[in-house]
Order: C-alpha cells, then sequence, then structure tokens
C-alpha cells in the first residue's frame, strides 16, 4: 500500500514537472519574470525547458539572441538550473547558471565578453564608472545571503577607460580570483597600462574588504591620477606609490 502511494505522488511530480518545463516560455515571463528588477526579455519563443529571445536586457545592458535549456531535476531540488548561451556579435557569453528561489544565484563555467560597465554594478567599486570590455573566464561564482561567497576564475580588462571621477585610459588589466579561508581574494595586475597595478583586492564575510597595491606611472599616465594616488598612498623613492586601504561596501 505505501509502495503504491509513494508511486502515485512519484508520478504526480513528474507530471507536474513535465507540464511545467513545457509551458511556453512566453506565458512564464508575464507571470514572473516582468517582476524581476533590471530583467527583460523581448522576442520570446520556445518553452521553459528550451527556448530563445530575441534581446535580453540585463542591468542596463542589452544582448541579442539568448538561448537557454532547462535541467528539469534541478526544480525538485527547489533550483532553477540553466545552460545559457548569448550569441551576441559584440558580447558572447555561454555558461551554466543556476537560480535558488531563495535569491541565490551560482554559475559555472561562464566564458566570453561582457561590457565593463557591469562592474559599476559592484557595490564596492559603486564610486567610479569604466568602460571597455571584460574578458570572463570563470570556473565558479557563488551568490547566497546576499553576499559573494565563491569566485574561481580570471577577467581581463581590455582597453579600459575610467569615464569617472575623471577620465583616463587603464588600458588592460588582469585579474584573478580565487576563494580562500579569510574571504575571496582577487590578484590585480596590469598588462601594459599607462599606470601599472600590482596588488590585491581582498573581498572579506560581512561586506568588508581591504586593498593594497603598488601603482608604477608611465610617461602615458594622468598627471591627475598621479596625484590623487601620491595623496592616497605612500610615495617611493623610484616615483611608485603603495596604496593601501580597508573598508565595507
Amino acid at each position: 500500500m505505501k509502495n503504491r502511494f509513494l508511486l502515485v505522488v512519484v508520478g504526480l511530480l513528474c507530471f507536474l514537472l513535465f507540464t511545467l518545463v513545457k509551458l511556453p516560455a512566453s506565458i512564464v515571463y508575464q507571470l514572473a519574470g516582468q517582476d524581476i528588477q533590471g530583467f527583460e526579455m523581448r522576442n520570446i519563443e520556445g518553452s521553459v525547458w528550451s527556448g530563445q529571445a530575441g534581446s535580453l536586457r540585463l542591468l542596463g545592458q542589452e544582448f541579442q539572441q539568448a538561448h537557454w535549456t532547462l535541467n528539469p531535476a534541478a526544480l525538485l531540488l527547489g533550483n532553477m538550473s540553466l545552460n545559457i548561451e548569448v550569441k551576441d556579435r559584440e558580447y558572447p557569453v555561454k555558461g551554466k547558471v543556476i537560480m535558488g528561489f531563495n535569491g541565490d544565484m551560482e554559475a559555472q563555467d561562464l566564458k566570453g565578453t561582457l561590457p565593463a560597465s557591469l562592474l559599476n554594478q559592484i557595490p564596492v567599486l559603486a564610486f567610479i564608472q569604466v568602460s571597455g570590455n571584460m574578458i570572463v573566464d570563470l570556473d565558479s561564482l557563488l551568490y547566497t545571503d546576499k553576499e559573494l561567497q565563491d569566485a574561481q576564475g580570471k577577467l581581463m580588462l581590455e582597453q579600459g577607460f575610467l569615464q569617472q571621477p575623471v577620465q583616463t585610459e587603464l588600458g588592460n588589466i588582469r585579474m584573478n580570483l580565487e576563494t580562500r579561508p579569510e574571504g575571496i581574494k582577487v590578484k590585480i595586475k596590469d598588462q601594459q597600462a599607462p599606470i601599472g597595478i600590482d596588488g590585491d583586492l581582498l573581498l572579506n564575510p560581512g561586506h568588508k574588504f581591504s586593498f593594497k597595491a603598488l601603482f608604477k606611472p608611465t610617461v602615458k599616465a594622468d598627471n591627475f591620477i598621479i596625484s590623487m594616488l601620491k595623496n592616497a598612498g605612500k610615495l617611493h623613492p623610484d616615483g611608485s606609490m603603495t596604496v593601501q586601504y580597508e573598508g565595507a561596501y
């Protein structure tokens, strides 16, 4: 009797799951997706299981031709697992995204190109505005409990340009991300930039951070930026400057 009841329950769950993933994606988006702040899709085709959107707007940036396939089994665990590929000419991206119904989000094998302006959405970098391209090669990224908990991989800012608080060229800057017991460490190293940089940014639990870096200006460096670095850090005999700062975001 118990086995029969269990089979009935499993059968009903499978039926509901099959019905859900076969729903047209446009209907599901009208019911729920429009309430997500900073997220918008247009020209939606296909189902929740497998579909595409002609355009996707995320955090003020628009991407063309977004495709997805859903892993239905993850729904039984309270997650939505999607394999995503954005076939945008300028910003192609692909990877696996797992979203929990409690607001948690995880990304795996995320690779492609993103606009550097998305860095402006990170609270610790909210005081600056950057343009250029960001080459993304992330093995894992985990956001839970309203905080970044894990990050493994590499980022490369290409042809970066600082728009605010001043306008100046940043060049190419490489960032290696690694999760450690004390927090997420970001190793920052320039790749032929007007101002050389070699430093570390540590994101600690509780929205705290510490930053320490050695800056080496070149002949292409902006004089105003050099003056700001001198005021913020320690000047060395060779003209380089060490800047160290701790704070919260």
